[in-house]
């Protein structure tokens, strides 16, 4: 599943939007444990960023709250992807384990 490519060149709000989008749908390509790939997505975010910026502090302030809620929903996003990688590195050991187990229980003379 592709994930729709995210334009940096939209206004803060629209940003935090499509960014948000992004990870809902990330999560639910996650949780499918279905191929992800998050091309743009750090560019998109980079963009986002250096907009707020530019921004007088005034205005910037008014951001904090989203950003800080952005900020949690890819630490979220990051950590189930860590999870699901440790999880399968998991079952590809046991895998070894279990063919090495099989093999000691064939008989030499059937092989």
């Amino acid at each position: 599943m592709e994930l729709p490519s995210l334009d940096p060149s939209r206004t803060p709000e629209t940003l935090l939007g499509d960014i948000l989008t992004y990870i809902e749908d990330a999560e639910k390509i996650v949780t499918a444990r279905q191929t992800l790939s998050l091309a743009g997505l750090d560019a998109t975010v980079d963009a986002l960023c250096t907009r707020i910026l530019t921004l007088v502090p005034e205005d910037a302030k008014e951001y904090a709250p989203e950003l800080d809620h952005l900020m949690q929903r890819l630490t979220e996003l990051q950590n189930r992807m860590v999870a699901l990688q440790d999880e399968l590195a998991t079952t590809i050991n046991s895998l070894g384990t279990r063919s090495k187990a099989a093999r000691a229980y064939i008989n030499p003379t059937e092989e």
